[in-house]
Parts: structure tokens; sequence; C-alpha cells
């Protein structure tokens, strides 16, 4: 869903890039709509990865620090996709269906890099 509405709405990652950017300053106060939005995701994603969790699909450990790492990895793809000039020489996925698969196999039960599905 990230990646989705980053790619509907381009200046999504110019806007994450400035917040990010932002919350480097020491002092910087980061706009309360925006830690309200990032709290809801986290919350959202956790709940995810407890269901996951739940079923036997998605590694085991604590939800919260999953969904941070999971938030924090896909953020990096859409601000790189959206606002860096990169390439795949620089290895960077430049390709969505590459980076979900890096997503599947890093949360999966079942990485299909191992098993081959």
């Amino acid at each position: 869903m990230q990646i989705s509405h980053a790619l509907s709405h381009p200046a999504w990652g110019a806007l994450s890039a400035e917040i990010s950017r932002m919350a480097r300053i020491r002092g910087t106060e980061i706009p309360e709509a925006w830690v309200g939005y990032q709290q809801r995701v986290l919350e959202y994603i956790s709940e995810v990865i407890e269901a996951g969790q739940a079923d036997g699909t998605l590694r085991p450990g604590s939800p919260i620090a999953l969904a941070r790492l999971y938030f924090a990895v896909v953020s990096s793809f859409i601000l790189v996709t959206s606002v860096a000039e990169t390439s795949a020489e620089e290895g960077w996925p430049t390709d969505t269906a590459e980076f979900l698969e890096f997503v599947f196999d890093t949360f999966s039960t079942r990485p299909r890099h191992i098993d081959g599905r």
C-alpha cells in the first residue's frame, strides 16, 4: 500500500525526504500531523505482523520492532526511487517487484530465495 500510494502521489516522496531531512536537525519539531500519521501506520503494520505471526507466515519477533524495520525499509525504497537518481549498477533495487521480493524474503517464515517458490 505504501509503494502504491507513493507511485500515485509523486510528491509524497519529496515530502518524506523533507521530513527525514528535518528530523536530522537537532531541535527541529516534526509536524504533529506527520507524527500522528507515522503512529497510525506503525500500529496498523504491527497488527498485520501479529496476524501473520499467528498464522505462521511472518517471522517471529517483536511486532513493533518488525513494523519499524518494515516501515524504514519501505520508506527508504520510496525515497530512493522517487527522489534520487539511481541505477541497478549502484546496488539499489530499481524494480518494485524485485524490492517486494526482498521484503517478502526478509519478513516471511518461508523465503523464496531458499525454497524456490
